[in-house]
């Protein structure tokens, strides 16, 4: 039986997940600090960044995976201009960089993008009630509406392929 906040070790494979330990430095930038997550497609983790001596979060994708999201991104990003409520930053997360990681398991896509402030999952664990206030409930659902509609404006759709 797996831990509920652990991928899949078996993913540890050809085409699967690339090995990162905390500790390890990333392009010779980012060190590796904290797993943030995993996917079916990758694992992000927090990662203090050399150059500009700030935490950034760092995906990396399986070997298996593609560059759709983070041509996605750049096309949210680099759309202009920005005069949609939901196009903000704290909204749409930015691209800071990207790079290729090789190692034994294939190539693997990464990219880095500033730190989200929290997932709503998150914060509501954190919650003492483990419930929303209204008036904060109201506010996530109209960033989220409001970053929907920027999405689907500028021609994006999120869902399976």
């Amino acid at each position: 039986m797996l831990a509920d906040e652990v991928e899949d070790l078996e993913n540890y494979q050809a085409g699967g997940y690339h090995p990162i330990l905390v500790g390890d430095v990333l392009q010779a930038r980012y060190r590796v600090v904290h797993k943030l997550g995993y996917g079916a497609y990758s694992t992000t983790w927090l990662c203090r960044d050399y150059q500009s001596s700030t935490y950034v979060a760092v995906k990396v994708g399986t070997a298996q995976s593609n560059n759709r999201e983070v041509d996605i991104l750049k096309h949210l990003n680099d759309s202009s201009p920005p005069d949609h409520p939901g196009s903000t930053m704290a909204m749409i997360p930015s691209i800071k960089d990207g790079f290729i990681l090789h190692g034994l398991n294939g190539a693997h896509p990464c990219y880095v993008t500033t730190l989200a402030r929290c997932s709503v999952s998150g914060a509501k664990g954190g919650s003492y009630k483990r419930i929303f206030q209204a008036t904060t409930a109201r506010s996530l659902i109209v960033q989220l509406v409001l970053a929907v509609e920027y999405i689907h404006s500028k021609g994006v759709v999120h869902g399976a392929s």
